[in-house]
């Protein structure tokens, strides 16, 4: 397992974007697979670091990272309250922008991309984990 710590800022992401790239070049993860993950990292932890616990700015975020033959997980924890971004709500796509209430579609997002999706808060802390096959499989779950 590979771990990442991050500091909450924004211009953080984009060493970490970096970091990710050359670690799944290293552990063999196809590029297709490794887009998906890159694009579910980059909503996930804009959205720890813009809406996250105030009380938490000098705890990093830290991401773990490990991959096998068969797929990539990522675990990205997080301090604060618990929060659940997974019993949120998915916004309603049929509506017009103008009726539907802002937000969400980040998330949904990243459940079309990323096949397994859990959330639990342990210790005082968030843990946000993905796992998607290396064959680049369909997401099939939430």
């Amino acid at each position: 397992m590979s771990t990442f710590r991050l500091p909450r800022q924004r211009d953080a992401l984009s060493g970490f974007a970096d970091a990710f790239a050359a670690w799944c070049t290293q552990a063999g993860v196809p590029a297709a697979v490794a887009t998906r993950f890159q694009i579910a990292f980059d909503e996930l932890l804009t959205n720890a670091i813009t809406h996250g616990a105030p009380e938490a700015a000098d705890e990093p975020l830290v991401v773990n990272l490990r991959a096998d033959a068969q797929r990539l997980e990522a675990e990205i924890i997080d301090a604060g309250p618990p929060f659940n971004p997974l019993a949120q709500a998915a916004p309603d796509t049929t509506l017009t922008l103008d009726e539907r209430d802002p937000g969400g579609l980040g998330l949904l997002l990243v459940r079309e991309l990323i096949d397994e999706v859990q959330w639990r808060h342990a210790e005082g802390r968030n843990h946000l984990r993905l796992a998607h096959p290396l064959s680049d499989a369909p997401a099939t779950t939430g």
